[in-house]
């Protein structure tokens, strides 16, 4: 019959290291700094995720890749405009979110 494990009270340790009791295992860490700081923290909450320059590029990019889509899909086609709209379509995607934007109040 196998023996219930709910105690570590009558351990012995093993070479030179003690048992540790059930409490002792959690660390208690009291944060004094919030965990996220800089401008995620301290700017309000907008609507969007993303600047307007930004979002307006991933719309422009996703509405390309929609409407090239389907056209770029199709075997019997070969490579044609739409391959090119859909390349277009990926570079605007990523350079969204690629290209640095300035800092608030670098005029440089």
């Amino acid at each position: 019959m196998p023996q219930t494990q709910d105690t570590d009270d009558n351990v012995a340790p093993v070479g030179e290291f003690a048992p540790l009791t059930a409490d002792r295992h959690l660390s208690v860490v009291e944060r004094t700094a919030p965990v996220i700081d800089g401008p995620i923290a301290t700017d309000r909450p907008g609507l969007w995720p993303l600047s307007p320059g930004r979002m307006g590029a991933v719309v422009a990019a996703l509405l390309g890749a929609a409407l090239c889509g389907p056209a770029a899909a199709d075997p019997t086609t070969g490579v044609n405009g739409a391959d090119l709209g859909v390349l277009i379509s990926l570079a605007t995607f990523v350079a969204a979110f690629l290209i640095p934007l300035p800092k608030k109040g670098d005029q440089s």
